[in-house]
């Protein structure tokens, strides 16, 4: 009985854009997980999340293509299969995500950088600093931020300072965001500015998921960099997802986000894994 209520609660808050009801959710995710595994599944909630958002303007690319293409004196750094805090010649630091990479000039009198990937940053005051990106650029003084830019997701959050935020779109407006303010690429132009919650990305704090009105494929990349996998998706396209859990087990995250869309998934191998409309 006590397994059971442990596995109700991620129901409860669960945010349904659900294909099926919550009480057949329920009875599956039963069948699934099965109740008495020892899984680590916290309730699923609608509270926190560090959510990722999109920065840029059509003039940034043509900059980010002077600034580093074919250039001789560029530093480049790559953190492979785990985080990796870079300190610049500034003296601003970047924490790395998983599988990311930075690329900048040597002098860096200019105080900018390409970023793929997913990156937290603490920049040193002075001087406008200014990260670009596929999908757009985000500019600030001083400040601590966190950038996600990937597969045309775009995200950024604000954790001190503020933070300037465009879009490569044509037209698109732009965003400030002060402490505690975030904002995401959705189409051709930036959400406007909401709240969040944290102090920090969930990503640099262990096996926490913690999501509210997240787009479910920056979740599965989340899932991606966490347990080194390749994970390829079918029928998803705008999909949101709220919750919150943590786990070590990469089935169980599987299970949590996959049921309430009426999705499945197939572990083709330990390093790759397909999700699909069932």
């Amino acid at each position: 009985m006590k397994e059971e209520k442990k596995y109700s609660s991620i129901l409860n808050s669960w945010s349904v854009p659900y294909k099926q009801s919550k009480e057949a959710a329920w009875e599956e995710l039963q069948a699934k997980i099965g109740i008495g595994q020892d899984t680590k599944v916290i309730a699923i909630n609608a509270k926190k999340r560090p959510v990722w958002f999109a920065l840029a303007g059509a003039a940034m690319i043509a900059l980010a293509a002077l600034l580093f293409l074919n250039s001789d004196n560029s530093v480049e750094v790559n953190s492979g299969a785990s985080a990796l805090v870079h300190e610049l010649p500034d003296g601003s630091k970047v924490t790395l995500n998983k599988y990311s990479s930075l690329r900048y000039e040597e002098e860096f009198n200019e105080r900018a950088l390409e970023l793929k990937g997913e990156a937290f940053f603490e920049v040193k005051k002075g001087e406008r600093f200014d990260v670009l990106t596929e999908e757009g650029k985000v500019s600030v003084l001083g400040t601590s931020f966190n950038v996600f830019s990937e597969d045309e997701l775009f995200e950024v959050h604000c954790y001190t300072g503020k933070v300037g935020v465009n879009l490569n779109a044509k037209g698109a407006d732009d965003r400030i965001l002060t402490p505690g303010q975030e904002t995401k690429k959705m189409g051709v132009s930036l959400t406007e500015a909401s709240e969040f919650k944290g102090d920090g990305p969930l990503w640099m704090n262990g096996y926490a998921f913690d999501y509210e009105n997240a787009y479910l494929k920056k979740v599965i990349k989340d899932l991606e960099r966490r347990f080194d996998v390749k994970i390829e998706i079918s029928g998803i396209s705008t999909e949101t997802f709220t919750g919150t859990f943590e786990t070590s087990d990469i089935e169980t995250a599987l299970k949590t986000i996959c049921l309430p869309y009426g999705l499945d998934y197939q572990i083709k191998s330990p390093r790759r894994i397909i999700i699909y409309k069932k």
